[in-house]
Protein backbone atom coordinates (compact mmCIF):
# COMPACT_ATOMS: atom_id res chain seq x y z
CA UNK A 1 0.00 0.00 0.00
CA UNK A 2 1.10 3.67 -0.92
CA UNK A 3 1.80 6.29 1.42
CA UNK A 4 -0.75 9.12 1.44
CA UNK A 5 2.43 12.01 1.00
CA UNK A 6 3.31 9.17 -1.77
CA UNK A 7 -0.19 9.52 -3.67
CA UNK A 8 -0.57 13.67 -3.12
CA UNK A 9 2.83 13.89 -4.35
CA UNK A 10 1.78 11.79 -7.81
CA UNK A 11 -1.17 13.82 -8.21
CA UNK A 12 0.09 17.48 -7.59
CA UNK A 13 2.82 16.92 -10.28
CA UNK A 14 0.08 15.08 -12.65
CA UNK A 15 -2.64 17.75 -11.41
CA UNK A 16 -2.89 19.59 -15.01
CA UNK A 17 -3.22 16.52 -17.22
CA UNK A 18 -5.38 14.63 -14.36
CA UNK A 19 -8.15 17.45 -14.60
CA UNK A 20 -7.90 17.42 -18.61
CA UNK A 21 -9.39 14.31 -18.83
CA UNK A 22 -12.34 14.89 -16.57
CA UNK A 23 -15.11 14.95 -18.64
CA UNK A 24 -17.43 17.90 -18.45
CA UNK A 25 -20.32 15.81 -18.77
CA UNK A 26 -19.64 13.82 -15.65
CA UNK A 27 -19.62 16.83 -13.54
CA UNK A 28 -22.61 18.19 -15.17
CA UNK A 29 -24.46 14.81 -14.50
CA UNK A 30 -23.46 14.61 -10.67
CA UNK A 31 -24.93 18.21 -10.09
CA UNK A 32 -28.24 17.00 -11.66
CA UNK A 33 -28.04 13.99 -9.29
CA UNK A 34 -27.69 15.80 -6.46
CA UNK A 35 -30.44 18.27 -7.71
CA UNK A 36 -32.71 14.91 -7.68
CA UNK A 37 -31.58 13.99 -4.62
CA UNK A 38 -32.39 17.04 -2.63
CA UNK A 39 -36.02 17.06 -4.12
CA UNK A 40 -37.40 14.91 -1.92
CA UNK A 41 -38.19 10.28 -1.60
CA UNK A 42 -35.71 8.90 -4.40
CA UNK A 43 -37.92 5.64 -3.89
CA UNK A 44 -40.95 7.45 -6.61
CA UNK A 45 -37.92 9.16 -8.52
CA UNK A 46 -37.41 7.26 -11.47
CA UNK A 47 -35.15 9.78 -13.18
CA UNK A 48 -32.85 9.81 -10.78
CA UNK A 49 -33.26 5.91 -10.28
CA UNK A 50 -32.34 5.51 -14.17
CA UNK A 51 -29.48 7.99 -14.39
CA UNK A 52 -28.02 7.06 -10.93
CA UNK A 53 -27.88 3.39 -12.13
CA UNK A 54 -26.26 4.70 -15.58
CA UNK A 55 -23.56 6.79 -14.22
CA UNK A 56 -22.50 4.47 -11.34
CA UNK A 57 -22.21 1.31 -13.34
CA UNK A 58 -25.10 -0.61 -11.44
CA UNK A 59 -26.79 -1.82 -14.58
CA UNK A 60 -23.52 -3.04 -15.91
CA UNK A 61 -22.94 -5.05 -12.63
CA UNK A 62 -25.47 -7.93 -13.13
CA UNK A 63 -27.25 -7.31 -10.29
CA UNK A 64 -30.62 -8.36 -9.96
CA UNK A 65 -33.46 -6.01 -9.77
CA UNK A 66 -34.63 -6.80 -5.75
CA UNK A 67 -30.98 -5.97 -5.10
CA UNK A 68 -31.26 -2.36 -7.24
CA UNK A 69 -35.17 -1.81 -5.45
CA UNK A 70 -33.19 -2.40 -2.05
CA UNK A 71 -30.64 -0.02 -2.73
CA UNK A 72 -32.87 3.15 -3.53
CA UNK A 73 -34.58 2.25 -0.29
CA UNK A 74 -31.74 2.32 1.67
CA UNK A 75 -30.60 5.20 0.36
CA UNK A 76 -34.23 6.92 1.30
CA UNK A 77 -34.05 5.70 4.83
CA UNK A 78 -30.34 6.26 5.58
CA UNK A 79 -30.74 10.11 3.44
CA UNK A 80 -31.33 12.32 6.59
CA UNK A 81 -28.13 10.84 8.54
CA UNK A 82 -25.07 13.23 8.59
CA UNK A 83 -22.10 10.50 9.39
CA UNK A 84 -22.09 6.69 9.34
CA UNK A 85 -19.92 4.72 11.54
CA UNK A 86 -18.44 1.11 10.37
CA UNK A 87 -21.21 -0.14 11.94
CA UNK A 88 -23.68 1.37 9.89
CA UNK A 89 -21.87 1.04 6.81
CA UNK A 90 -21.36 -3.01 8.02
CA UNK A 91 -25.08 -2.75 7.88
CA UNK A 92 -25.77 -1.72 4.96
CA UNK A 93 -23.30 -4.57 3.01
CA UNK A 94 -24.91 -7.16 4.95
CA UNK A 95 -28.21 -6.09 3.73
CA UNK A 96 -27.39 -5.81 0.00
CA UNK A 97 -25.08 -9.12 0.89
CA UNK A 98 -28.25 -10.89 0.77
CA UNK A 99 -29.10 -10.00 -2.63
CA UNK A 100 -27.98 -12.77 -5.06
CA UNK A 101 -26.69 -11.57 -8.24
CA UNK A 102 -27.88 -12.58 -11.88
CA UNK A 103 -25.26 -15.61 -11.53
CA UNK A 104 -26.18 -16.44 -7.59
CA UNK A 105 -23.70 -15.13 -5.90
CA UNK A 106 -24.10 -12.95 -2.74
CA UNK A 107 -21.01 -10.74 -3.23
CA UNK A 108 -19.82 -7.28 -0.89
CA UNK A 109 -20.87 -4.76 -2.49
CA UNK A 110 -18.53 -2.18 -1.31
CA UNK A 111 -17.93 0.27 -4.09
CA UNK A 112 -21.87 0.48 -4.98
CA UNK A 113 -22.36 0.93 -0.94
CA UNK A 114 -20.00 3.91 -0.72
CA UNK A 115 -21.45 5.57 -3.54
CA UNK A 116 -24.43 5.80 -1.80
CA UNK A 117 -23.21 7.49 1.12
CA UNK A 118 -21.69 9.81 -0.99
CA UNK A 119 -24.69 10.43 -2.65
CA UNK A 120 -26.32 11.31 0.59
CA UNK A 121 -22.69 12.96 1.68
CA UNK A 122 -20.21 13.89 -0.24
CA UNK A 123 -17.66 14.48 2.90
CA UNK A 124 -17.83 10.16 2.65
CA UNK A 125 -15.84 9.35 -0.22
CA UNK A 126 -16.06 6.53 -3.49
CA UNK A 127 -14.20 3.67 -3.24
CA UNK A 128 -13.85 1.96 -6.27
CA UNK A 129 -11.03 -0.22 -8.53
CA UNK A 130 -9.46 3.12 -9.83
CA UNK A 131 -9.08 4.08 -6.03
CA UNK A 132 -8.19 0.56 -5.31
CA UNK A 133 -5.14 0.89 -7.83
CA UNK A 134 -3.54 4.67 -6.66
CA UNK A 135 -3.29 3.38 -3.12
CA UNK A 136 -2.30 -0.20 -3.66
CA UNK A 137 -4.81 -1.92 -1.87
CA UNK A 138 -5.63 -5.65 -2.33
CA UNK A 139 -8.01 -7.24 -3.17
CA UNK A 140 -9.66 -9.05 0.17
CA UNK A 141 -9.62 -12.36 0.60
CA UNK A 142 -12.97 -13.82 1.66
CA UNK A 143 -12.25 -14.00 5.05
CA UNK A 144 -12.96 -10.93 6.87
CA UNK A 145 -13.48 -9.63 3.80
CA UNK A 146 -15.93 -6.86 4.95
CA UNK A 147 -13.39 -5.93 7.66
CA UNK A 148 -11.02 -5.49 5.24
CA UNK A 149 -13.00 -3.17 3.22
CA UNK A 150 -13.87 -0.93 5.88
CA UNK A 151 -9.95 -0.41 7.17
CA UNK A 152 -9.50 0.69 3.48
CA UNK A 153 -12.05 2.74 3.52
CA UNK A 154 -10.64 4.51 7.18
CA UNK A 155 -7.57 5.00 5.16
CA UNK A 156 -9.15 6.89 2.11
CA UNK A 157 -10.85 8.94 4.49
CA UNK A 158 -8.01 9.72 6.57
CA UNK A 159 -6.36 10.82 2.80
CA UNK A 160 -9.17 13.40 2.06
CA UNK A 161 -8.69 14.62 5.64
CA UNK A 162 -4.99 15.31 5.03
CA UNK A 163 -5.56 16.63 1.61
CA UNK A 164 -7.76 19.06 3.40
CA UNK A 165 -4.70 20.93 5.24
CA UNK A 166 -2.14 20.13 2.71
CA UNK A 167 -0.49 23.02 0.77
CA UNK A 168 -0.91 21.67 -2.52
CA UNK A 169 -4.58 20.72 -2.65
CA UNK A 170 -5.36 24.33 -2.69
CA UNK A 171 -3.33 24.52 -6.09
CA UNK A 172 -5.51 21.06 -7.35
CA UNK A 173 -8.47 22.68 -6.48
CA UNK A 174 -7.77 25.66 -8.37
CA UNK A 175 -6.96 23.77 -11.61
CA UNK A 176 -10.64 22.45 -11.22
CA UNK A 177 -12.62 24.95 -10.40
CA UNK A 178 -10.55 26.67 -13.43
CA UNK A 179 -11.97 24.20 -15.88
CA UNK A 180 -15.65 23.84 -13.79
CA UNK A 181 -16.51 27.47 -13.00
CA UNK A 182 -19.35 26.72 -14.32
CA UNK A 183 -20.54 23.79 -12.08
CA UNK A 184 -19.63 24.18 -8.65
CA UNK A 185 -19.38 21.46 -6.78
CA UNK A 186 -17.95 20.76 -2.83
CA UNK A 187 -14.69 20.05 -2.58
CA UNK A 188 -14.86 16.50 -1.04
CA UNK A 189 -16.51 15.60 -5.22
CA UNK A 190 -14.02 17.42 -6.59
CA UNK A 191 -11.56 15.08 -4.79
CA UNK A 192 -13.58 12.43 -5.86
CA UNK A 193 -13.03 13.37 -9.67
CA UNK A 194 -9.41 14.11 -9.22
CA UNK A 195 -8.51 10.86 -7.88
CA UNK A 196 -10.64 8.53 -9.77
CA UNK A 197 -8.95 9.69 -12.84
CA UNK A 198 -5.37 9.68 -11.22
CA UNK A 199 -6.45 5.65 -10.67
CA UNK A 200 -7.44 5.72 -14.28
CA UNK A 201 -4.12 7.02 -15.87
CA UNK A 202 -2.57 3.49 -14.61
CA UNK A 203 0.39 5.57 -13.67
CA UNK A 204 2.34 4.50 -11.16
CA UNK A 205 3.12 6.94 -8.24
CA UNK A 206 6.60 7.58 -8.01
Amino acid sequence: MRSLEEIILFISNNIHRIVALIECEDVHVYKFLTAEFKKGDVRNNFVFQFVFRSYYGLDRAGLSPEFKHEYFELMQYFRKKESFTDKDVAKILLELQSFEDVQGRNAVQFSFTTKLLNMINPEYPIYDSKISHIFGFGYPSKYKRIEKYLSYYTTLKDFYKQMRIDGRCKNMLLVFNKKFSDCPIPDSKKLDFILWVAGKLGIQPK
